[in-house]
C-alpha cells in the first residue's frame, strides 16, 4: 500500500509539475512571479525587499494563471518573520499587480508605493493576512473586470499620503468616468474579518457604480484619520447595486469629518445606486448627529435593519426601508414572474371589460382604465399561478409597483372555490404616489386570513388583486415590475454552530460578569472593546446580565444585547437581579441576593430576570451564575425549578440536574476583580485537569493594561488550539 500510494504521489508531481520557488531577494521574487505557474508557490524568507519599478507601474508583477484546483500561491515561510514587499515612493507605482486568475497571497506586508496591492483582469483571487500600509493612494484597488475576490483578515492603515482624498482602504470597480479606459465590471468582492484603518484618509471601502454584489462583513472600521477631502466624509461609499454590509463595527474615534457612516450614492448610469443591504452593524458615532445610513437622490431599495447606534441619535435619510428585504438570506423564492414572457398571467372578465393590459418595457407591466370604463366596487383582476403553491409556511408575496398617484391594493388569495377576502383574512398595502422609483409592496398572510373561509393554503391558484374599500376605477395607472412568492425557511432565527465534542482539545468558556445599563443607560464603552476583541479572534464569550436596570435602558443597549446574544460569538446569561448584598432585612449579612435570604425572595428576584431578559431582549436564558457566586440551599430549589436554565456557573450543589461548570483554580484570569494577569492565568491553565476551563472576568473595570494582558492570554490559548465555546453551547455538546 505504501508503494502505491508513493508511486501515485510521484504521478501526480509529474503531472502538475508544480514547482516551489524559495526566495531570499527581490530578484527572487521578480523571477518567480515572472515564471510562475498554475500550482506553484512563491515562498519568501523574512526580510525587506524593496522592488524595482516596472514598465507596467509596479514594483512587483505578474500575469501567470492558476486553476480551480491549482492556484499560485505567494507567502512568506512557514514560522518566518515579518516578510516586507516594499516600493521606494508613495508618489509612484503599485507594490504588487496581478493580472491573473486564481492567485492565493498570504501574510504578506505591502508598503511605500502610490497603490499597494492591484487586480486588473484578475478572477478569483484571495488575499490573506496582509498588512498594507504608507502609501500614496488607496491600498487596494479591483479593477477593469476583476471579479470573485476574497480579502480576509487583512490590516489597513496609513493610505492617502499622497492625495488624502484618493487614499481609500479598498477601492471596488472604476468611476464612469474612466470606463472606456476600464472594465468597470468588478463583481462578487467579499471583505471580511479585516481591520481597516486608522489613517485611512479616504472612505475605508469604495465601491463604484458598475459593480455588484460586494459583501463586506465582521470588519473593524477606525475612522480615525478619514480627512474629508474630495467628499471624503463617510466609512463605505456605495455606488454600485445588491451589496451586502453586515455584521461590522464602526468607530469614528471622534473624527469630526465623518458625517454619516455609509453613503448610498447614485451615479447616473447603469448599475448604481439600488438595492442595497445593511444591517446587524454596530456604529459607534461621535454624537447624536450623523446618519448612520445616509441614501442621497436617486437610490431606491437600500434596506436596514437590526443595527445599533452608540449614541442614539440619527439614524437613516427618509428613503431608506426599514424592513428586512425579499433578499433575506432566511428565505427562497418559490416563484418569481419578472413579466419577461408574452403571455400575461392577468385574467378575467374585470380586466378584458376595463382594463388595457400594455407592456411599456421589457420586464413590466401596466393597467389602466379603459377610456369611459368603469371598475365597479369589488371587481377583481385576476394573476394565475401557472400551478398551485403552498402557503403552509409562512410564504408572502413581494410586489414591486408604482403609480403616479397614492392608492390601496387589496392581494386575496384564491384556491379556486375560496379566497382569504373574510373579515381577517384582508391583507391591504398603500402604493405611495410618484412614478420615478419603484416601490415594494409585501402580502403575508396570517392563519387567521386562510380560516375564515376555509382556504387551503396549501393549493393557492391566483390572486385576486383589488383596490380596498370597494372604490371604484384605478386611481392612475398601476406598473408592476414582478410578482414573488418567497416561501420563509423553517429556522428563521440565527442559530449557532453545532460543535462535535473533542476529548482531545480543550475546551474555554469565557465568563465575563456584570453587564448593566450605567447612568446613561448604555453599557460600559469597555463592553464595546471586549466586543469588537471577541470578534476580532473569532473566539465566543458568555455575558453575564444584571437584569434590574433593562426597563430604563436605551433601546440602542437593548438592540445591541440581542444582536450580540442572536450572532455565533456571545450568550447572555443570567447574573442576578441587582448584584446587591448586605441589603436584607433584619441583619442585613446577606452574601447576595441568593444567599442569606428568603426562598420568596430569591424566586422573585430570579423569575423577574428571566421575564425581563425575555419580555427587553426577546431572549431566553439558558446560563445562571450567582452575583459574588454566593447561593444557598434556598437557592438550589429555586435553580431546580426553572424549566429554562440549563447550565450553573460556579455552582456549589453537586445534586444539581443540570451541568455545574466548576470554577477550579481561583483567579484564572484575574489577580484581582478587575484586574487581568496573564502570569495567574498561565499558572492556572498548567494546573488545570478538567476538559474545561471557565475564565472569569469583569470587563466593565478593566484598564488598557488589563486589555493588553487579556490579549496575551487569547494569543496562547489560540496558539494551544483550544475550543471557545459558549455554556449554553458546551452543555449541548456533552449531552
Amino acid at each position: 500500500m505504501k508503494f502505491i500510494l508513493s508511486f501515485l504521489l510521484l504521478l501526480s508531481s509529474i503531472f502538475t509539475n508544480a514547482h516551489v520557488y524559495n526566495c531570499d531577494s527581490t530578484e527572487d521574487i521578480l523571477l518567480a512571479l515572472s515564471k510562475v505557474k498554475a500550482g506553484d508557490e512563491i515562498i519568501i524568507n523574512s526580510g525587506v525587499y524593496v522592488g524595482k519599478l516596472l514598465k507596467n507601474g509596479a514594483y512587483y508583477y505578474s500575469n501567470s494563471n492558476g486553476t480551480e484546483n491549482s492556484p499560485i500561491v505567494i507567502k512568506k515561510k512557514e514560522k518566518a518573520g515579518v516578510v516586507k514587499l516594499k516600493g521606494f515612493d508613495v508618489n509612484r507605482g503599485a507594490i504588487l499587480r496581478i493580472s491573473g486568475n486564481h492567485w492565493v497571497i498570504d501574510g504578506l506586508d505591502l508598503s511605500v508605493g502610490q497603490k499597494g496591492l492591484v487586480f486588473d483582469k484578475a478572477n478569483n483571487n484571495k488575499v490573506i493576512n496582509c498588512r498594507i500600509y504608507k502609501i500614496g493612494n488607496e491600498a487596494i484597488h479591483i479593477r477593469d473586470g476583476s471579479n470573485h475576490t476574497i480579502i480576509d483578515s487583512c490590516k489597513i492603515f496609513d493610505t492617502g499620503n499622497l492625495n488624502a482624498g484618493f487614499g481609500e482602504g479598498i477601492y471596488i470597480g472604476t468611476d464612469r468616468k474612466a470606463w472606456k479606459k476600464y472594465n468597470p465590471s468588478c463583481n462578487n468582492t467579499i471583505v471580511q474579518n479585516c481591520e481597516i484603518g486608522p489613517n485611512v484618509r479616504a472612505e475605508a471601502i469604495d465601491i463604484k457604480e458598475g459593480t455588484q454584489e460586494s459583501i463586506i462583513q465582521n470588519n473593524l472600521f477606525n475612522g480615525l484619520g478619514i480627512s474629508g477631502h474630495n467628499s471624503a466624509n463617510s466609512f463605505i461609499s456605495v455606488k454600485g447595486v445588491n451589496n451586502i454590509i453586515r455584521e461590522n463595527v464602526f468607530d469614528t474615534k471622534g473624527n469630526s469629518n465623518i458625517e454619516k457612516a455609509i453613503a448610498i450614492t447614485y451615479r447616473y448610469t447603469v448599475l448604481s445606486g439600488y438595492k442595497n443591504r445593511i444591517y446587524d452593524n454596530i456604529f459607534n458615532m461621535n454624537s447624536k448627529i450623523g446618519k448612520i445610513v445616509q441614501a442621497n437622490f436617486g437610490t431606491t431599495d437600500t434596506y436596514v435593519w437590526n443595527n445599533t447606534r452608540n449614541p442614539e441619535g440619527e439614524l437613516y435619510s427618509s428613503n431608506v426601508r426599514h424592513a428586512q428585504s425579499k433578499f433575506n438570506n432566511d428565505s427562497t423564492v418559490v416563484y418569481n414572474d419578472d413579466f419577461k414572457s408574452e403571455k400575461s398571467k392577468f385574467l378575467g372578465s374585470t380586466l378584458t371589460k376595463n382594463i388595457n393590459l400594455s407592456v411599456p418595457k421589457e420586464g413590466e407591466v401596466k393597467l389602466e382604465m379603459k377610456p369611459e370604463a368603469t371598475l365597479p366596487p369589488y371587481s377583481p383582476i385576476m394573476y394565475r399561478f401557472p400551478k398551485p403553491l403552498d402557503f403552509s409556511n409562512n410564504a408572502k408575496i413581494v410586489v414591486r409597483v408604482k403609480s403616479l398617484k397614492s392608492f390601496k391594493l387589496r392581494f386575496d388569495l384564491h384556491d379556486g372555490t375560496n379566497a382569504t377576502n373574510g373579515s381577517r383574512g384582508r391583507v391591504t398595502r398603500v402604493i405611495p404616489a410618484g412614478l420615478n422609483k419603484w416601490t415594494d409592496l409585501e402580502f403575508t398572510y396570517p392563519e387567521e386570513a386562510f380560516l375564515d373561509n376555509n382556504v387551503n393554503k396549501s393549493s393557492i391558484k391566483r390572486i385576486n388583486i383589488q383596490l380596498d374599500s370597494g372604490k371604484e376605477n384605478f386611481p392612475s395607472a398601476l406598473y408592476v415590475d414582478f410578482i414573488k412568492v418567497i416561501q420563509a425557511s423553517k429556522e428563521t432565527k440565527s442559530t449557532k454552530n453545532k460543535i462535535v465534542f473533542k476529548p482531545s482539545k480543550k475546551y474555554v468558556i469565557l465568563k465575563m460578569d456584570d453587564l448593566r445599563a450605567n447612568t446613561n443607560h448604555s453599557y460600559n464603552k469597555n463592553w464595546q472593546e471586549l466586543v469588537n476583541t471577541i470578534r476580532r479572534y473569532k473566539i465566543k464569550a458568555a455575558l453575564g446580565l444584571i437584569a434590574e436596570d433593562l426597563p430604563k435602558a436605551s433601546q440602542s443597549y437593548k438592540d445591541s444585547l440581542k444582536q450580540w446574544h442572536d450572532s455565533e460569538f456571545f450568550e447572555i446569561w443570567n447574573h442576578g437581579w441587582n448584584h446587591k448584598r448586605k441589603n436584607y432585612p433584619p441583619y442585613y449579612n446577606n452574601k447576595s441576593e441568593y444567599s442569606g435570604t428568603s426562598y420568596e425572595f430569591q424566586k422573585e428576584c430570579f423569575e423577574k430576570s428571566m421575564a425581563l431578559a425575555k419580555s427587553e431582549l426577546g431572549i431566553t436564558m439558558k446560563t445562571f451564575g450567582a452575583p459574588f457566586n454566593q447561593t444557598d440551599d434556598s437557592f438550589f430549589k429555586v435553580i431546580e425549578e426553572s424549566k429554562d436554565i440549563k447550565v450553573w456557573l460556579y455552582g456549589r450543589n453537586n445534586s444539581y440536574s443540570g451541568l455545574i461548570l466548576k470554577r477550579g483554580t481561583k483567579n484564572q484570569l484575574e489577580s484581582a476583580t478587575g484586574v487581568v494577569s496573564y502570569n495567574s492565568f498561565l499558572t492556572a491553565f498548567q494546573n488545570n485537569k478538567t476538559p474545561y476551563l471557565v475564565l472569569q472576568g469583569h470587563p466593565g473595570r478593566w484598564d488598557e493594561n488589563s486589555f493588553l494582558e487579556f490579549d496575551r492570554v487569547i494569543n496562547f490559548l489560540k496558539k494551544q488550539e483550544v475550543i471557545f465555546v459558549l455554556p449554553h453551547e458546551y452543555y449541548e455538546i456533552i449531552n
